[in-house]
C-alpha cells in the first residue's frame, strides 16, 4: 500500500498479477495472447506483402491495398467498393521488371564454366540504361526524376567502390583520345532538368553496378587481362552516337575495368543501332524499309482483335477524354508512362481530373508483350532479324577467330545500344520471350577453349545473368556440360542467316537488300 497525494492506493505488478494464476488460467491467458498476436499480424501481411522477383533476385515491397501517399486505394462501383489490385507502379510486375531499379550489385552465371574450360574473350552487347522518354503525347509534361538526369551522390557514397566515381570522371573530362568522335561528351548524366531520351542517374548506375558484378567474374575470378592490362590491345569499345549509350558504356567501364583513363579508351563509333560496318554490302547497313514493313504488315491489325484491345485502351481514353482511335500506338503509351513509373512520379491525369491508374498499366503492359509474342512467331520478322542483326554477328565471330588463331590479344568486346539492337538478336536466336529488353540489360558471350582438347573451342551465351546456352537456336540439343561448340555459331552466321536471306555470297546479298530499301 502507498499514499499519493494522501490517497491510499494499492499497485500490483502484472507479471505478479500473472505469476499468482492457476496453471489452467496461465494456458487460457497465454492462447489467448497468441492468438491476438497471430491475427495482427495477418492483418499487417495484408496491407504490406513481401515478395521475391524470382527473375532478378530483387526484394519488391508490395503494398497492394494502399495507394503511393499510404491511403487505401478502391474505386467505387454502385453499392460496392473494389480494392485496386495494384497501386503503385512499381508493384505491377512487368513495369518492376522493366525499369531494373538498382539496388545492390548482383551476381550472374557469367564466368561459371565446368571445370576444364579456359576463358578466353568476352563480348558483351548492353541497353542503355533507364533514360526519360522518347517524346510525350496528350499534352503530358516530360516527367523529371527526383534528382534530374545527374547522379545520386548520396547514393554512390554507400558503396565503396563507387564512391570516388564523379570525382574520377570530373578529373577524366575531355580526356578522350585525339580524334574521338566522342570529343568533349559528358562522361555521365549532369543536367538538373531533363530533355527527351536522356540517360538518368539511375542509367548509370545500373550499368556501374553491371560493371562491378562483371568485374568480380572476369576480373578477380578468371583474371581476363593476364597477365598485364593493355587497353589499347585488349579492348574493342563500340558505342552509337547517342549520349545515353556513351555513357552507359563509361559507367560499365569504370566499375569493371582494373584501371579506367580516359586518354586509353579508343571508343569506335557505331553510325547505326545494329553496329553494321564494312563487313556486309553499304546496302544492307541501311533503313531496309521493305523488308520491316513485311514484318509488320498485318501487326496494328493483329493487336486489335485482342479482346483485351478495347477495355484497355478505352480507359486510357476515357481518362484524356478521347477516342481510342485518337490514342497513340500502346508501345508509344507505354514509353511514356514509363518515365514517370520507374522514377516513383505521379501517373499522368486527364483534364477532368482522372488519373491513369498502376492497374491501367498493366493491362497496356499485357497489351504490349501479347502483341510483341505474336510478332515474334511471324516468319516475316524472323527473317528481318537475322538480316538486321547479320554484320554485328559477323564482327563478333569475326574476332572470335582471332583469338582462337592467336591473332589477336582483344579480349574484351563491348557493343552499348539499344533494345532495337537487342532485340533482333535474340529474336535470331530463337530466345526472344516477347519482353522488351529491360533498361540496362546485357547479352554476354563467352569464348572458352577445351584443356587438352588440341585447340577446340566453346560457347557460352548469358542473358542478364542467366545462361541461355542450350536454349539458343544453333546449340540446342548439342550442348556438352552445358558448352556449345563454335563451330555451331559460325555454321549458323556463314550458312544458315545466308540461307534465310536466299544469298550465297556478298553480290547477291547485296542485290537482296537493294531490293528490301524501297
Amino acid at each position: 500500500m502507498l499514499e499519493e497525494n494522501g490517497k491510499m492506493i494499492c499497485r500490483i505488478k502484472p507479471l505478479s498479477l500473472f505469476m499468482r494464476r492457476k496453471p489452467v488460467t496461465k494456458l487460457l491467458i497465454l492462447g489467448g495472447v497468441l492468438f491476438v498476436s497471430a491475427a495482427y499480424f495477418a492483418f499487417v501481411t495484408l496491407l504490406n506483402v513481401e515478395s521475391i522477383d524470382k527473375s532478378s533476385g530483387r526484394r519488391l515491397r508490395l503494398s497492394g491495398l494502399r495507394d503511393a501517399g499510404g491511403r487505401l486505394a478502391a474505386q467505387s462501383t454502385g453499392n460496392r467498393t473494389l480494392k485496386w489490385k495494384y497501386s503503385n507502379p512499381l508493384d505491377v510486375p512487368r513495369v518492376a521488371e522493366y525499369c531494373n531499379t538498382p539496388t545492390t550489385v548482383e551476381l550472374g552465371e557469367e564466368g561459371n564454366s565446368p571445370d576444364g574450360y579456359d576463358l578466353k574473350s568476352v563480348y558483351i552487347l548492353i541497353r542503355h540504361g533507364d533514360r526519360t522518354p522518347i517524346t510525350s503525347y496528350l499534352d503530358v509534361p516530360r516527367p523529371s526524376p527526383k534528382h534530374g538526369c545527374t547522379m545520386n551522390a548520396t547514393f554512390l557514397q554507400s558503396i565503396p567502390d563507387l564512391s570516388n566515381f564523379l570525382s574520377d570522371m570530373d578529373e577524366q573530362k575531355n580526356k578522350q583520345p585525339p580524334r574521338s568522335e566522342f570529343a568533349n561528351w559528358a562522361l555521365y548524366p549532369q543536367h538538373k532538368e531533363c530533355s527527351s531520351s536522356q540517360l538518368t542517374g539511375t542509367g548509370a548506375l545500373q550499368h556501374l553496378l553491371n560493371g562491378l558484378a562483371l568485374k568480380e567474374k572476369y576480373i578477380e575470378q578468371w583474371d581476363l587481362f593476364h597477365p598485364h592490362f593493355s587497353p589499347a590491345d585488349q579492348l574493342d569499345i563500340r558505342s552509337t552516337l547517342i549520349s545515353r549509350t556513351y555513357q552507359s558504356a563509361m559507367a560499365l567501364l569504370y566499375a569493371f575495368l582494373p584501371r579506367f583513363d580516359l586518354s586509353e579508351l579508343d571508343v569506335r563509333v557505331s553510325k547505326n543501332s545494329m553496329f553494321c560496318s564494312s563487313n556486309v554490302p553499304p546496302a544492307c547497313c541501311s533503313n531496309l524499309n521493305k523488308l520491316k514493313q513485311e514484318a509488320d504488315k498485318g501487326r496494328h491489325k493483329r493487336g486489335r482483335k485482342n479482346p483485351a484491345w478495347v477495355p484497355a485502351m478505352g480507359a486510357l481514353a476515357d481518362v484524356f477524354g478521347l477516342k481510342i482511335s485518337q490514342l497513340p500506338w500502346a508501345t508509344s503509351l507505354v514509353d511514356m508512362l514509363q518515365g514517370h513509373a520507374c522514377h516513383g512520379l505521379p501517373l499522368p491525369c486527364g483534364p477532368d481530373g482522372k488519373c491513369i491508374t498502376p492497374d491501367m498499366m498493366d493491362k497496356l503492359w499485357k497489351l504490349v508483350v501479347s502483341d510483341t509474342q505474336s510478332y515474334n512467331k511471324d516468319p516475316r520478322f524472323d527473317r528481318y532479324s537475322r538480316t538486321i542483326i547479320h554484320s554485328l554477328l559477323l564482327d563478333i565471330l569475326a574476332s572470335m577467330d582471332k583469338v582462337i588463331r592467336n591473332a589477336s590479344p582483344v579480349r574484351f568486346t563491348l557493343f552499348s545500344g539499344h533494345d532495337l539492337t537487342v532485340s533482333p538478336l535474340l529474336q535470331a536466336f530463337d530466345v526472344h520471350n516477347g519482353m522488351w529488353p529491360r533498361y540496362a540489360t546485357r547479352v554476354v558471350f563467352e569464348l572458352y577453349e577445351k584443356d587438352n582438347s588440341n585447340g577446340q573451342h566453346y560457347l557460352r551465351v548469358l542473358h542478364n545473368g542467366k545462361d541461355i546456352t542450350a536454349g539458343v537456336r544453333f546449340c540446342r540439343g548439342r550442348t556438352e556440360q552445358g558448352m556449345c561448340h563454335v563451330k555451331y555459331f559460325q555454321d549458323f552466321v556463314i550458312k544458315d542467316n545466308m540461307e534465310v536471306m536466299g544469298v550465297q555470297d556478298r553480290t547477291s546479298m547485296e542485290a537482296w537488300c537493294k531490293s528490301k530499301m524501297q
